[in-house]
Order: structure tokens, then sequence, then C-alpha cells
């Protein structure tokens, strides 16, 4: 009688370090560098942060953090200008912190 393995036999030898470096890769392939933003852009989003805080419009933030994208939409309840930072509340209530260096997008 034959002893087939099945999918076995087809499955790579990896070691543990293997592994772990194979999703390392796979993790760091998705980071994305802060991109460096001009001055236009700048006093575009300093506008639009002024106005928001002005008018209580609800907007939503793209911000740089751990090297990926995230976003927050919410009212602007007060901008720090001492610790640099931007209070936001968002629509389930929840107050985030984010330092205007951060910040990469507005809409």
């Amino acid at each position: 009688m034959i002893n087939d393995r099945g999918n076995i036999k087809w499955q790579g030898f990896f070691l543990p370090e293997h592994k772990e470096m194979l999703a390392q890769l796979h993790e760091e392939q998705f980071d994305v560098e802060k991109p460096e933003l001009d001055e236009q852009k700048l006093l575009e989003m300093s506008q639009q942060i002024a106005e928001a805080i002005q008018e209580h419009n609800q907007i939503a933030i793209t911000y740089h953090k751990a090297k990926r994208y995230h976003s927050v939409t919410g009212v602007v309840e007060k901008a720090d200008g001492f610790a640099q930072t931007l209070h936001i509340r968002t629509n389930d209530g929840d107050l985030v912190h984010l330092p205007l260096s951060s910040i990469t997008d507005i809409v």
C-alpha cells in the first residue's frame, strides 16, 4: 500500500526565522513615508481648520502615524497653538488629539 502524505509533501520547509522575516516583509510593503507639504498646502489646511472652528463644520482629516495613513471625521473643538495639537470630537463622541505635524490632508 502506498503511503501518500497529500498536500504536506508540497509545502515548503520554513524555519521560524523565515516565517518571521516573511511576515515582516509583508507588513513593510504597506509602510508609507510621511510626505513633505509645501507652503501653499499648509496655508490651505490652516484656513480650513480656522473655518471649521468658526462655523463648527464637520471635517475629515487624514494624518500619518506609525508609517500608515489614518483618517478621522468630526468637529474641531480646539486648536492648541502651544502644544501644536488639534482637538477633534468624532461622531462617536470621542475626543482625538492630533499633532498638527502629522496632518497630511483635510477635506
